[in-house]
């Protein structure tokens, strides 16, 4: 699919840039960082009941996303 999208675009790989995502320096990110403990601890108090372990966990995968020391994955498409 992408090496279609390039072919219709006419762009060369020499022209494909990557920059990679830097979420930590996000306001978002910064944001759920400082304030998730919190907000779990606010859910239990007012509903007595904590949040699913599917929630919790989406917010801890979004946290570790863009830290290196988590893991990457480098691809490349070979027939470009």
């Amino acid at each position: 699919m992408l090496a279609t999208a390039v072919q219709h675009a006419s762009v060369s790989p020499a022209q494909i840039h990557y920059e990679r995502h830097r979420p930590v320096t996000t306001v978002f990110y910064r944001l759920i960082q400082e304030n998730v403990e919190i907000f779990y601890h606010q859910i239990d108090v007012e509903t007595r009941h904590t949040l699913p372990d599917f929630v919790m966990k989406e917010f801890d995968r979004y946290l570790d996303r863009g830290i290196l020391a988590h893991g990457f994955l480098r691809a490349k498409c070979g027939s470009i």
